[in-house]
């Protein structure tokens, strides 16, 4: 159980506005796992819920999304998703060890350009473009 409530205190931590613990799957049916979420995390801020036939609920979604993909419309990052490139050398953010000098001016090497980052809520279906260009010509 401590495992479990470290995570799910981790996850309220990292996603902001979280005002509902929906309890589901097998071990939502363990009334010490309930009685030590409630007493964890609800509040005025935050109910804990445990709807009935929480053991199937997975099962249940799972089917209705094979049935249809549509019923899930965003999905959270689980990692930050980007490229190393160079970027406009800026001295007032850029260490001096990072700085190179190209056609273009100076450039700051080893920057990770991110598209998306962990815990983002991201549509599914949603097309995300950045325009790069090769560093060298080979």
């Amino acid at each position: 159980l401590d495992n479990i409530s470290q995570h799910v205190r981790e996850l309220v931590r990292v996603v902001k506005g979280i005002r509902c613990i929906l309890v589901v799957g097998g071990f939502a049916e363990s009334p010490f796992l309930i009685k030590r979420m409630e007493g964890d995390f609800s509040s005025a801020e935050c109910r804990v819920i445990r709807p009935r036939d929480a053991s199937t609920a997975v099962v249940k979604g799972a089917v209705m999304y094979g049935q249809n993909s549509n019923v899930i419309t965003a999905r959270i990052s689980k990692y930050t998703y980007g490229v190393r490139t160079r970027m406009p050398f800026d001295k007032k953010k850029h260490p001096e060890s990072k700085r190179v000098d190209s056609k273009k001016g100076p450039r700051c090497t080893d920057i990770f350009n991110k598209f998306i980052l962990m815990n983002d809520s991201v549509e599914c279906g949603k097309l995300i473009e950045r325009s790069l260009w090769p560093v060298h010509k080979d």
